[in-house]
């Protein structure tokens, strides 16, 4: 069985001028990702929960 891909999308997340996508089949991973680039582009720090409830299946 395959994982499902997932994504998370600066714009659908509230940052409307930010390009940032990724999509990854591993949520660990897609997680780290996502807040490594919260932290270094938006300084923000996001923990998994704030992470999560922006991403989608595709």
């Amino acid at each position: 069985m395959m994982d499902m891909v997932q994504e998370f999308s600066c714009k659908t997340a509230g940052a409307a001028g930010c390009p940032f996508m990724v999509r990854d089949e591993n949520t660990d991973e897609l997680v780290r990702i996502v807040q490594q680039h919260a932290s270094r582009f938006h300084n923000e720090a996001l923990d998994k929960e704030e992470v999560m409830k922006n991403v989608k299946q595709v």
